[in-house]
């Protein structure tokens, strides 16, 4: 299972995004209001994940792979 942060700076929200092997993915929490990636990140760092790689741009978000907190 894999988890993302997906941020788009148009609607200005963010959310995590999750994947499963099996082939159910989608997204895995509801739509939060921010700003800014750094904003999404301590969002994120509050509901349990770290960011784990570089800010990948895509068409109409920005995301980045997350690592659960144990």
């Amino acid at each position: 299972m894999t988890y993302e942060l997906c941020f788009d700076s148009r609607d200005a929200e963010m959310l995590i995004y999750r994947s499963i092997p099996a082939g159910v993915c989608g997204p895995f929490s509801e739509t939060v209001p921010c700003r800014t990636r750094g904003e999404a990140e301590r969002i994120a760092f509050g509901m349990g994940y770290l960011v784990a790689s570089d800010w990948d741009s895509h068409t109409n978000y920005d995301s980045a792979l997350l690592v659960q907190i144990a």
